[in-house]
């Protein structure tokens, strides 16, 4: 009896190690995991487009985005309550993602990928007919976010 309860024991220790080890925190060999928290400025062509993103290691909520629109503030906008969107791949250097805005006619493509140490984006619009594309990095931001001026 005692060898059994010996064996179980073993066995059990051997469960509980083996849940332990695939359990395991292996959230930085995503995208959103190596960059959770991180935030960042839109630049296209050596200059800053007023668009700030904060990538969040959470697939259900993944981006949230900060953009001037009218120019004296700017709009807050959290992906995953105001977008449809659909993670294609969440890779250890690549993000893409697919969005369909609430107007029911915009469809953006977000690919964020590192490329020689920076974040490159493409993105990729199809709205109501039009079609375009355009790229740019994202850099460490000239503002801090959190003294944006938000638009309620």
């Amino acid at each position: 009896m005692k060898k059994l309860m010996l064996k179980l024991g073993i066995l059990m220790i051997m469960v509980l190690s083996i849940s332990m080890i695939s359990c395991s925190d292996d959230s930085d060999d995503t995208f959103l995991g190596r960059f959770d928290g991180t935030q960042w400025e839109f630049f296209k062509n050596g200059e800053s487009q007023d668009i700030f993103f904060e990538f969040n290691d959470n697939i259900k909520n993944p981006v949230t985005e900060w953009f001037d629109e009218i120019g004296s503030c700017y709009y807050k906008y959290n992906w995953a309550a105001k977008v449809e969107f659909e993670v294609l791949e969440n890779s250890y250097d690549t993000f893409i993602v697919k969005c369909e805005y609430n107007d029911g006619y915009n469809t953006t493509v977000y690919n964020f990928t590192v490329i020689d140490g920076e974040i490159v984006v493409q993105v990729g619009v199809s709205d109501d007919g039009y079609r375009g594309s355009y790229a740019g990095v994202l850099l460490d931001p000239t503002t801090n976010i959190d003294d944006l001026s938000i638009c309620y």
